[in-house]
């Protein structure tokens, strides 16, 4: 798992695209694809909204019918897939990860990203238009909508699911460590915006049931470029104690 963790994070980080050639149409035109892709379309009933999600099979699945593996769920899956899937094919080639799925969380094509990811990932609101704080309605269409979907749909394994995301997406990882508990093996969050919304002075931790901080795998990866990001003392690795509003 902490080999699997750290390989995902240098995917969301570090990556140049690359795709497969697709033979040539019938105007003699060629052009570049993703293979072992598909999209799914879902209609959230905890969103309300129409969702996609960007499926992708490791080179084995087809031949292996015995075989099942584990997930990774990325969010922002419109912008990074291409990069996750040639990172992915990287380290697959150097030994360096087993063979996993990926399920890439993304939005129907003509959507404003920047609108639907700061109203899905954050987890307080600033304003009183329903454009922020919705992470716990996308949070449970996650875990009761696409998660069931996937393991029905294909051989996934629901004992080894990892979430990971970067920025506002950062801050959705962590925030699903501490709202489903023990539903993720692991969480990566890259540079998370942990300065969302910061709680009022005087604001208490929030614990497990059982008094002690939260605790479960974890790879942090702040971005050097954002000093206060790396600074803040209410995230470390790996056993990471996150203070947030709502957390």
């Amino acid at each position: 798992m902490k080999t699997l963790l750290t390989a995902c994070a240098v995917a969301l980080s570090l990556a140049m695209p690359a795709w497969a050639q697709q033979p040539a149409t019938q105007s003699g035109e060629r052009h570049f694809v993703l293979e072992n892709t598909q999209i799914i379309p879902v209609q959230s009933q905890s969103t309300g909204r129409t969702h996609e999600l960007v499926v992708v099979l490791p080179a084995s699945y087809a031949s292996h019918p015995e075989k099942r593996y584990p997930v990774l769920y990325y969010l922002d899956a419109y912008w990074d897939t291409p990069l996750l899937t040639a990172t992915y094919g990287n380290l697959i080639y150097d030994n360096q990860v087993p063979e996993f799925i990926m399920v890439g969380l993304s939005c129907p094509a003509g959507a404003n990203y920047g609108v639907e990811r700061r109203r899905d990932y954050t987890i307080t609101a600033t304003d009183g238009d329903g454009k922020s704080g919705r992470a716990d309605a996308f949070l449970n269409f996650i875990t009761k909508e696409v998660a069931p979907l996937i393991e029905s749909r294909f051989r996934a394994e629901k004992t080894d699911r990892v979430i990971s995301g970067s920025s506002l997406g950062g801050l959705f990882a962590i925030a699903a460590a501490y709202k489903a508990p023990g539903f993720f093996a692991g969480h990566i969050a890259i540079s998370p915006a942990a300065g969302w919304a910061p709680p009022p002075r005087g604001t208490p931790a929030r614990r497990s049931p059982a008094g002690r901080p939260t605790r479960c795998p974890w790879c942090v990866a702040p971005d050097p470029r954002h000093r206060a990001c790396a600074a803040r003392p209410g995230v470390r690795s790996p056993a990471c104690r996150i203070r947030h509003a709502g957390l």
